[in-house]
């Protein structure tokens, strides 16, 4: 558990507080400059939602593994139905969705050494439903299903390994924060760049998305080391090997993971996976870029 709870001690009014508020008043600035009330009213909303979602990231983080095991269960599910209304996936592989997810997640917590098992129920089931399914895009759906399957459940599984390693729950803050920073930073730090044309025009891949920028990539990336700066400030005791380095490769690596989420979203034909968070998606709006820091965070902390 935490050797120094921010709840009870002055490391969260400190270090974490005015953090957040000189952010906020960072991103105020472009809010309250924006020449349109519409773009202005949409700031507010994502900033509205960022504060929520950072909060219950917080809270159960520090409230221990139950907690963030029950945040991690309703993330995958939700999750899982926003694939299935943006893919018009059938009952039958949204049943067979739920329980490889449980399936998962079981495993994940008891049997963690068989996680290997999980890839081949996943190949069992998706043969399965390629039986019964008698539409002419069977092998589209089962290819939907084991995307979906390994891209949220399998990835996101590595939540809860990391919170059984030593300091696992402060890790496991770290990976929150890095995670959410580097998704909202890109955002206004592509507005502050917005005069730079010639740089803030150049796409990464125009044809997946064409607003993810070079500019917003090294958003990423600030948003990544500004968020670990936070947290191991605000928790000096977390020991990690090079975490601005860590950091910068979290950040690299959470762009990628947006870059994924947009391309499933532009296959379906949808520009956002819901609307969970006022002005800012849905569930896999919001843990698209988790789904690989997560993963990369595990093996770092296990070999390094």
């Amino acid at each position: 558990m935490f050797s120094q709870n921010p709840f009870i001690t002055p490391y969260l009014y400190i270090v974490l507080i005015p953090a957040i508020l000189c952010f906020t008043a960072i991103i105020g600035e472009f809010i309250w400059h924006a020449h349109k009330e519409e773009q202005r009213k949409k700031s507010l909303m994502r900033i509205a939602s960022w504060f929520v979602i950072s909060y219950i990231l917080l809270i159960s983080a520090f409230a221990g593994k139950d907690i963030s095991f029950m945040l991690l269960v309703v993330v995958v599910g939700i999750a899982l139905l926003e694939i299935r209304t943006m893919s018009n996936q059938t009952i039958t592989y949204f049943v067979a969705s739920v329980f490889c997810a449980a399936s998962t997640l079981g495993v994940g917590v008891y049997f963690n050494q068989y996680m290997g098992s999980v890839l081949l129920l996943y190949g069992i089931v998706a043969s399965v439903c390629m039986l019964t399914d008698q539409t002419e895009k069977r092998f589209h759906n089962a290819g939907v299903f084991l995307f979906s399957m390994i891209w949220i459940p399998f990835t996101l599984v590595y939540f809860i390994f990391i919170v059984n390693q030593a300091q696992g729950l402060e890790i496991l803050l770290l990976v929150y924060y890095i995670a959410t920073w580097s998704d909202i930073v890109p955002f206004y730090f592509a507005k502050a760049c917005s005069k730079y044309k010639w740089f803030n025009t150049r796409k990464i891949a125009p044809h997946i998305n064409k607003e993810k920028t070079y500019v917003g990539a090294l958003g990423n990336i600030i948003g990544a080391v500004l968020a670990a700066a936070v947290i191991l400030a605000l928790l000096p005791n977390l020991k990690i090997k090079a975490p601005f380095f860590l950091a910068l490769l979290l950040g690299i690596v959470g762009s990628l993971g947006d870059l994924i989420g947009s391309m499933v979203k532009r296959s379906f034909g949808y520009k956002e996976s819901g609307s969970l968070f006022p002005g800012m998606g849905g569930i896999i709006d919001r843990i698209d870029s988790s789904t690989l820091i997560v993963v990369v965070m595990y093996y770092w902390i296990v070999l390094f």
